[in-house]
């Protein structure tokens, strides 16, 4: 019982505290020179490095996006947006903060860093939140050199780029609202490396994640009778009842531990209310 108790503790904060943790080592690796570079879903591939030039890199939309190097502003629009730039040790590039990030810190490990820092004094570029509208003037007041947006706000990327006339590149991590794919999450990591100058420290965080995976899965992917498992009270743009649920729960998965929810065609990743089990 206390194994299982540890071994579901452990999946619930890796997604997390991993990589909370390794934002708190020092030595942030920043490139000095910049090399034209294109990246996509599988590979990511530069060419001769230059001090000053341009990168084009395919985002999570599968848009192409161009961005002059090296950046020296960003701002981070949308639910997890800010998140991986704090993860790539690059808040010192950012130029304002929304203003749902001024809260306090507890539940976002992130948090922590942008209070110690002071960084929640920025200046406030828009709302933030799920399906926000973007404020187009206070985030031009900040110049920003681009912008980094998740993909469920009020605006589409391609309005926000056009309207501001700055490059907008799009990170995420899934497909579905809430839940995590690695290969879409180390992809966007990879992409902000490029954009940001962290291409070693994206790797440095994605080989870290996957250790933990691989650990998970291998003292787990064996074990022959596992418990029946209700996740309640997922949260879906705010809080929720105890009758939120969400299949395919990434904890569960790392566990290689079916949910009840699973069994009840709610596809991967989505979520459900008002269900009883």
């Amino acid at each position: 019982m206390r194994k299982t108790i540890y071994l579901g503790i452990a999946a619930l904060v890796i997604l997390a505290l991993s990589a909370y943790y390794l934002s708190q080592q020092p030595g942030a690796i920043q490139r000095t020179t910049t090399p034209t570079a294109q990246t996509t879903a599988a590979t990511t591939t530069t060419t001769t490095p230059s001090s000053v030039g341009t990168v084009e890199v395919v985002d999570a939309l599968g848009r192409r996006v161009s961005v002059k190097v090296p950046v020296s502003r960003v701002v981070a629009l949308g639910p997890g947006a800010l998140r991986l730039v704090v993860y790539l040790n690059a808040t010192d590039k950012l130029a304002g903060i929304e203003g749902i990030e001024r809260r306090p810190p507890q539940g976002r490990d992130y948090g922590y860093i942008l209070w110690a820092k002071n960084l929640t004094s920025l200046p406030v570029i828009g709302q933030g939140g799920p399906d926000s509208p973007v404020n187009f003037e206070a985030i031009m007041r900040v110049s920003p050199d681009v912008i980094i947006m998740s993909p469920v706000l009020a605006n589409s990327p391609d309005q926000v780029q056009e309207e501001t006339g700055i490059p907008v590149v799009v990170v995420s991590y899934s497909n579905a609202v809430g839940g995590v794919n690695f290969t879409t999450l180390f992809q966007s990591l990879r992409t902000l490396g490029i954009v940001l100058g962290r291409e070693e420290r994206a790797e440095e965080l994605i080989r870290y994640m996957e250790s933990l995976i691989q650990d998970l899965n291998r003292r787990t992917a064996n074990i022959t009778q596992r418990p029946k498992v209700y996740v309640g009270a997922i949260s879906y743009k705010g809080g929720q009842p105890f009758e939120s649920t969400m299949a395919n729960f990434p904890p569960l998965v790392l566990l290689n531990t079916p949910g009840v929810a699973d069994n009840y065609g709610i596809p991967p990743g989505a979520k459900s209310t008002g269900r009883h089990f």
